[in-house]
């Protein structure tokens, strides 16, 4: 039995769409208006989370990994040793630091009580997340997927950021190896479920 517990606009649409992607047979629970549900589940008062028959598993990069491999055959990790570990550490790049400069644009208070410094640690946050995603475009120029010749977990993963910078008008003109890849992910039909469950503004695009 598996249960994932959401919120929509937040990073757990990876994992939701990698269950998804992977034919997982789960139920989905918002929790939106539930905050004392999320705090019980997580005490760090995040989501994702991963009720997997009654063990509770958190974060992005373990339910990744998990469900890639409880389903291998929707081959979502790459099958080489190596070529797996450098999927993963694509992942933890998001997870340590697209997610953490997204956060210092979107919550400066968390990383400073001063309010008189939130105006500048917001505009470094959106500064270095734009240029984490040239990174990720850069990695998209000569190949249509970020790891292997078939999508992955990075992938999914890479989709919350750039449905982040949709939401917040982040995005811009100079990515067009995103564009391409994003358009590749649109037409995947599991894909385009997700976002519009996760009003996701990316949808209105999908085919």
């Amino acid at each position: 039995m598996l249960t994932l517990y959401y919120r929509p606009g937040t990073c757990a649409l990876a994992s939701y769409l990698a269950l998804a992607e992977a034919g997982a047979d789960f139920e989905a629970v918002d929790l939106s208006d539930r905050l004392d549900r999320v705090a019980e589940l997580n005490p760090r008062g995040k989501v994702p989370i991963l009720e997997v028959d009654g063990q509770i598993l958190r974060e992005n990069v373990a339910i990744l990994g998990w469900v890639a491999r409880r389903f291998p055959q929707a081959g979502l990790l790459p099958a080489d040793a190596l070529d797996e570990a450098l999927c993963l550490s694509t992942v933890a790049w998001f997870a340590s630091t697209l997610h953490i400069d997204y956060r210092r644009f979107l919550k400066p208070h968390v990383f400073s009580p001063d309010t008189a410094a939130h105006a500048s640690i917001s505009a470094e946050g959106a500064l270095q997340f734009r240029r984490d995603l040239d990174e990720v475009d850069a990695m998209l120029q000569q190949r249509e997927w970020l790891h292997g010749d078939r999508l992955t977990v990075a992938d999914l993963y890479a989709l919350v950021f750039v449905d982040w910078a949709r939401r917040s008008a982040l995005d811009q003109p100079g990515w067009p190896a995103i564009d391409r890849w994003l358009a590749r992910l649109l037409a995947r039909p599991k894909v385009t479920q997700v976002l519009r469950t996760m009003g996701s503004p990316l949808a209105r695009a999908a085919r």
